[in-house]
């Protein structure tokens, strides 16, 4: 699914009619909700990846400008396919890396904010359907009294959704016990 396919699925099922001066006026609004939707939903299952960086001669990473995406956490750092040490740099989103040169940085990420309307979400997707409930969700518990218990329903279904998805693509299910020694 697009931006364009979540906010018309969201303004069908609102009783609303997908033409261009309505989509104009829901867009901005439905557009930062399903955003907030899809970091919920990366957070929730811990989505992760791995990048290549070149690290300066003072083996410093800046997780904020290095990385393509926003970093919620660095797991592990690779130099030759072998774990290098790091630890806390001199600020806040800087990490000091034992080692200089190119190294592969595996970190738990937020996908890119949605802002096209061809722009599709960073997530799994069998799981852009549930963008839409929490659309939903989340605008009608900003309506009046009289239909924010329908919103309930739709949060039923997105935090259902979501909690199969974290059981599919979440974290490994065993663990192994290694002995180093």
């Amino acid at each position: 699914m697009t931006l364009l396919d979540i906010i018309s699925s969201a303004l069908t099922q609102m009783g609303n009619t997908n033409d261009a001066q309505v989509m104009h006026e829901w867009r901005d609004k439905l557009t930062q909700i399903a955003n907030e939707g899809q970091a919920d939903l990366a957070a929730a299952l811990r989505l992760r990846r791995t990048d290549s960086i070149d690290l300066g001669d003072d083996g410093l990473l800046d997780i904020k400008s290095d990385l393509p995406y926003e970093c919620l956490k660095v797991i592990r750092v690779l130099q030759n396919g072998r774990e290098i040490p790091f630890g806390r740099g001199p600020s806040t989103y800087e990490i000091r890396v034992n080692a200089s040169g190119t190294v592969e940085v595996e970190y738990r990420y937020l996908p890119k904010p949605m802002s096209n309307e061809t722009d599709e979400p960073g997530i799994p997707e069998r799981l852009h359907t549930l963008l839409v409930n929490y659309v939903l969700g989340k605008d009608i518990t900003t309506n009046d009294i009289t239909t924010q218990s329908r919103s309930q329903q739709f949060y039923e279904l997105y935090e259902r959704g979501k909690a199969k998805a974290q059981k599919e693509y979440g974290e490994p299910e065993f663990y192994g016990i290694v002995n180093k020694w």
